[in-house]
């Protein structure tokens, strides 16, 4: 039979073949002409070993209602999986990676908490605050993580090297513990941002704002 193409697929593992193009269909034949897939498909594919990226080691051919014939080369055998069978291999492979996808956005937030778990407890991860006033309405929402009020006291300021050591950008460092007199180590501020946070560090949280105690704080600051 007098074909209009034919490409050869080489491969030191596999016996050689053709895929091979008539009335642009297509099928395959072997290194002596012999038919192994009639000329009826109307596209192929190539599948690769995992050894060999270079020579197929599969070809799959397409039918027009959607059926997959799948030539092995390493058996010389053809599979066949029908367009139901497919349908519902590729909607298990979705849910597959459905679940993947799933499982890597969990892994992404775990892994976004890990990296924030210095979060105000550092030069380097401070809490953002618009201005003094701002830091201090921060500090009056703060109680431990028991619900326990806190007092602080402002020991100095650094500069965070995330922002290239700028004077601008100053880190106001704060003493804190318990009004019962647990040492609850030191926060970290950075009150020239745009935006403050009512985030809080680990070991505290949120619970509210005293306006009279903001406005004795800010009357006995330094």
């Amino acid at each position: 039979m007098q074909y209009d193409e034919a490409i050869c697929l080489e491969g030191s593992n596999w016996p050689l073949i053709y895929v091979v193009e008539k009335d642009n269909s297509f099928g395959i034949i072997d290194e002596y002409g012999k038919e192994i897939c009639p000329c009826q498909f109307v596209k192929y594919e190539y599948e690769y070993a995992w050894d060999d990226s270079k020579n197929p080691s599969s070809i799959i051919l397409w039918t027009n209602t959607g059926d997959r014939h799948t030539y092995d080369r390493k058996t010389s055998k053809i599979s066949i999986l029908d367009k139901e069978t497919l349908d519902v291999m590729n909607k298990a492979q979705e849910k597959f990676w459905a679940s993947v996808d799933d499982i890597m956005g969990v892994l992404k937030m775990k892994n976004e908490t890990l990296t924030n778990d210095d979060f105000g407890l550092s030069e380097t991860n401070p809490i953002p605050t618009r201005n003094i006033i701002d830091s201090q309405r921060y500090l009056h929402k703060l109680v431990s993580s028991e619900g326990e009020p806190i007092k602080w006291e402002r020991i100095g300021s650094v500069h965070n090297p995330n922002h290239g050591g700028n004077k601008d950008m100053p880190v106001d460092v704060y003493k804190v513990e318990t009004e019962s007199g647990i040492d609850m180590g030191k926060i970290y501020i950075s009150p020239y941002c745009e935006k403050g946070t009512s985030k809080a560090p680990i070991g505290f949280k949120n619970s509210g704002f005293n306006m009279d105690a903001l406005i004795d704080s800010i009357f006995d600051e330094d």
